[in-house]
């Protein structure tokens, strides 16, 4: 049978922007859907210098596509923020020709099934490909019905920055997780908001790490200024240096965060070693109502007891949203979320250590990124699920990956 597309690709990340690009260029019709705007979680961060250069964060067939249209091609040793990660590789890919007509931005994914069958049909069954999946879309801020797309080839790469992973241990109201900031706050162009408050950052990795850094100058400057940094682990020194590490930005960042958690007195600074949130709950304002007038937090562990705060930072990283595919048969891992296989051969060459070296992870072979549903591809960083060890070179490998072991498709002549 023949479809209007070969294949569907959800999120317009950076790994669904390189999968579309090896679509196009292997000769596959194709749409990709992106709730938002192209790249629109990296805005979030893009403030924020990158760890790793151009050259880990650009495929051979992006920089192709960029000549071919006159764009210039990055100083692949130079590191670049995610701004310009966006402004010189992502959008002007996503605006190609190649690519923007089958783009479909502000298009949310509501449901993913197989045509004809359920889930609980042909349980590990090759003839599940026979039935296409049927992909239901609905228009953002559109009054317009919801729309069907049906394609033998299903590819998500929907990420997980959309998803905070808990930072408590009894779960938060939603109106007071609202105003918990859950993203690497820009404070070069929100010092008045941070200045002469009291912030809390709770996470132990590295974008916990980078919002210190960037608040602490406040704190030494403007009275009154104070951040409280929350860690479950007791070690003197949060972050764990990678030996020669080959990222010079990365390397920093872990001398200074390490060297600052370690001094006698740094202004404005108390760190809360192993330490957890119980709970958290927005402080009343005259009248009963609550609108972002602070948080007193719960806290168990070392530091058992009751803080308030003008501010909480959660960086505790991200999780994939499972429900999308709760349709089709995944299999996932218990524990973080992301592919099974995947997750095992991370846990195989990394063990339980969350510090290990990104740098170090293997590249995923096509049979650890196959999932028991036919022709369904998960990649990019809902891959990983929970896991941090994730690189924009580790999408663009696995698209890489899946597109050579995809077959060419087949064109009837007319």
């Amino acid at each position: 049978m023949t479809y209007p597309v070969d294949l569907i690709i959800v999120g317009g990340g950076p790994a669904g922007i390189e999968a579309a690009l090896a679509a196009s260029h292997k000769g596959f019709r194709f749409i990709l859907v992106e709730a938002g705007e192209i790249g629109a979680s990296i805005r979030r961060w893009g403030h924020v210098r990158m760890f790793s250069p151009w050259e880990h964060n650009t495929s051979p067939l992006g920089r192709k596509t960029l000549a071919v249209h006159g764009h210039p091609v990055p100083d692949l040793a130079a590191v670049p923020t995610g701004a310009e990660y966006l402004e010189h590789y992502l959008h002007p890919i996503a605006q190609s020709p190649e690519l923007a007509p089958s783009i479909r931005t502000g298009t949310r994914v509501i449901a993913v099934g197989r045509a004809g069958i359920g889930k609980s049909d042909l349980i590990g069954d090759p003839r599940r490909a026979d039935h296409p999946f049927q992909v239901t879309l609905a228009r953002a801020g559109s009054s317009d019905p919801v729309s069907v797309v049906e394609a033998p080839i299903l590819i998500d790469a929907s990420g997980v920055y959309d998803q905070p992973s808990p930072f408590t241990e009894v779960a938060v109201a939603q109106e007071c997780e609202a105003s918990v900031d859950h993203y690497i706050p820009d404070v070069a162009s929100q010092r008045g908001r941070y200045a002469g408050k009291h912030t809390v950052i709770v996470g132990g990795g590295f974008s916990a790490a980078t919002a210190l850094r960037d608040l602490l100058p406040i704190a030494a400057e403007v009275a009154g200024t104070r951040i409280s940094w929350i860690l479950r682990n007791a070690d003197r020194k949060p972050l764990t240096a990678v030996r020669d590490d080959v990222l010079p930005e990365r390397a920093r960042l872990v001398e200074e965060i390490n060297r600052i958690a370690t001094s006698a007195d740094v202004p404005g600074l108390t760190i809360l070693r192993g330490t957890r949130i119980r709970s958290l709950v927005q402080l009343p304002i005259e009248g009963g109502s609550t609108d972002g007038s602070g948080f007193e937090l719960s806290l168990a562990g070392d530091h058992a007891g009751t803080l308030t705060a003008d501010h909480v930072l959660a960086l505790t990283g991200y999780r994939p949203d499972t429900a999308l595919l709760a349709e089709c048969q995944v299999h996932l891992c218990y524990a973080s979320d992301g592919l099974m296989k995947l997750s095992a051969a991370l846990l195989g060459a990394m063990g339980d250590d969350s510090a290990a070296d990104c740098m170090a992870v293997p590249a995923a072979g096509i049979e650890t990124l196959r999932s028991p549903e036919p022709n369904l591809f998960v990649i990019g960083n809902k891959s990983y699920g929970r896991f941090s060890h994730y690189l924009l070179r580790s999408g663009i490998e696995q698209v890489e990956t899946v597109f050579d072991a995809l077959p060419a498709p087949v064109r009837t002549a007319k």
